[in-house]
C-alpha cells in the first residue's frame, strides 16, 4: 500500500509550508554554524629571546583560520631566520597584533631578514615594530590561484 493521501487541499498546503519552514530553519542553522568557528583560538605571548625556535614563530606557524595571536609589549629577539606561513580565509582571516596599548618589537641581530612572510594569505598584522635584520619584512612565495600574496596587510607597523 502507498502513503495516505491528504484529505483536502488545506492539508497539502500546510504540509508544504511545514517542509519549507524546516528547510529554512536547517539552512539558517547551517549558515550560523559555518560562520562561527567555536574553536578559533586567541593566544597571548610575552617577550623572549631565542637563538632559534622562537615562541612567536612557533605560535604564528600554528595559527588556523580565525585565530588571533596577541603579542605583549617588549622585545622579541631571534638570532636565526624568522619565517612564518599563515593562511586564513576571506571570512576568517588570521590576526597577529599588539596587545592593546603595548608595543611589541621583533628584532633580529643577524644579517637575516627580521621576518619572512612566506606563502601566506588572509593575514592581518597590526601594531608590531620590526627592527634589525637585513631587510626588515620580506614577502616570499604565493599562496593564491592568481599568483599573488592575497589578503595580507601590515597596519601601524613601523619598519625603520
Amino acid at each position: 500500500m502507498g502513503q495516505a493521501r491528504p484529505h483536502n487541499e488545506r492539508q497539502v498546503r500546510r504540509g508544504r509550508a511545514t517542509n519549507c519552514l524546516r528547510a529554512g530553519a536547517v539552512s539558517v542553522l547551517l549558515l550560523i554554524i559555518s560562520a562561527l568557528r567555536s574553536d578559533a583560538a586567541i593566544i597571548e605571548i610575552y617577550p623572549s629571546t631565542a637563538s632559534c625556535n622562537e615562541e612567536f614563530e612557533n605560535k604564528a606557524n600554528a595559527l588556523q583560520p580565525g585565530d588571533e595571536l596577541i603579542l605583549h609589549g617588549g622585545t622579541y629577539s631571534q638570532f636565526c631566520r624568522r619565517a612564518i606561513t599563515v593562511n586564513g580565509t576571506a571570512s576568517q582571516p588570521v590576526v597577529i597584533r599588539a596587545a592593546t596599548g603595548e608595543i611589541p618589537s621583533l628584532t633580529n641581530v643577524n644579517s637575516q631578514n627580521n621576518i619572512d612572510i612566506v606563502s601566506s594569505s588572509y593575514l592581518s598584522i597590526r601594531g608590531l615594530q620590526f627592527r634589525g635584520g637585513s631587510q626588515g619584512v620580506r614577502f616570499e612565495g604565493f599562496n593564491h590561484p592568481e599568483g599573488c600574496l592575497f589578503g595580507v596587510s601590515l597596519q601601524g607597523c613601523p619598519i625603520p
